[in-house]
């Protein structure tokens, strides 16, 4: 018989982390994929370009991004950048509006491959009349739905400084829709990968599960090991909120993300757990039992499912879970002391 106050908890221990390792592998290979297709580079541009490629006068996007200062925020050995902070967007909108020309001179550009604009006569931004130059050049652009929304902003702006304002505002605005669209495409895309990780390492949560309730000693590693990555993830989000982590909001190299894989690879594979495929043809038992441990086809598909559907939910999500049972751990045992004494 399990005992609720021990054996019950530490399964739930050995789950959780278990579950948490594997959404740190898949984790990292979605981070990986994004540096390598820099998916969110171009989901941005995408994103932009579907608001300021006025196809009736001239898109004001590649305007944008090619404009020095965009340009200074990426990495050299990036043609776009992955993030555009507000101040740099209006910064750039408001030199690129009052430099602009009823016609612009078009050149491709031979390094990155992106179509860039000449140099933009930007004037001088602190003089009084940059507003109404502003006003002027955007009032000469043929009608557009571009047009509309810069004239529904400047209407309400009586100085550049107000203008500069609304626009962040609307950026701002903007860019919240834009990121919430972006994480829902990333979460199914996350679900996808975590069943097809799932499947590719024959990660079946239901056979881990009986190997646990059945193996004391593995039971017993698996929340020792839990309990020391649930102390350093605590120390490090102390840190965090101190200050002394903001680089990890960095996005990470692809060097760094590659490290961590291995790492998480060789501590799954010191566990010893029921998981991987064996193709050894000698062995009397068929291949169904060689893998599945006797399960259903139905089964082992429900296992897989509910597997790759908890990578998906991420690291941080399987970190706060375990943080609450080892508190819920440590509750039960003071009222276990009292109950024996």
């Amino acid at each position: 018989m399990l005992n609720f106050s021990s054996d019950i908890i530490e399964i739930a221990i050995s789950i959780v982390f278990i579950v948490l390792l594997f959404s740190i592998f898949h984790s990292g290979i979605m981070e990986l994929l994004q540096i390598v297709l820099r998916s969110r580079n171009h989901f941005l541009l995408s994103s932009l370009n579907k608001v300021f490629n006025d196809r009736t006068n001239i898109n004001l996007c590649e305007k944008i991004f090619t404009h020095p200062i965009i340009k200074t925020t990426k990495p050299k050995s990036e043609t776009l950048p992955a993030y555009i902070s507000s101040d740099f967007f209006t910064d750039s909108m408001i030199s690129v509006l009052n430099g602009l020309k009823s016609t612009d001179d078009v050149a491709t550009d031979p390094v990155n491959g992106i179509i860039n604009y000449n140099d933009i006569n930007t004037n001088d931004l602190k003089n009084t009349n940059v507003i109404d130059t502003i006003k002027t050049n955007v009032g000469n652009l043929k009608h557009s739905s571009v047009k509309v929304l810069l004239n529904s902003i400047l209407l309400q702006s009586e100085s550049i400084d107000d203008f500069r304002s609304r626009l962040s505002q609307w950026y701002d605005g903007y860019m919240e829709r834009v990121s919430s669209q972006y994480k829902r495409k990333l979460m199914l895309y996350s679900m996808v990968l975590g069943i097809f990780i799932a499947v590719s390492f024959n990660v079946n949560v239901i056979v881990i599960l009986k190997a646990i309730q059945h193996d004391k000693n593995l039971r017993t590693t698996l929340v020792l090991k839990a309990e020391m990555i649930n102390n350093e993830h605590l120390a490090q989000s102390q840190q965090a909120m101190q200050g002394d982590s903001a680089v990890n909001n960095n996005q990470r190299s692809a060097e760094e993300v590659i490290t961590q894989l291995k790492n998480v690879s060789s501590e799954i594979k010191e566990l010893g757990l029921p998981i991987g495929w064996n193709y050894n043809t000698s062995s009397k038992l068929s291949f169904a039992e060689r893998n599945f441990q006797g399960q259903s086809c139905l089964m082992v598909m429900i296992g897989w499912t509910l597997m790759g559907i908890a990578m998906s939910f991420g690291s941080e999500y399987w970190f706060n879970i375990l943080s609450k049972i080892f508190q819920i751990r440590g509750v039960l045992k003071p009222a276990k002391k009292e109950s024996t004494k």
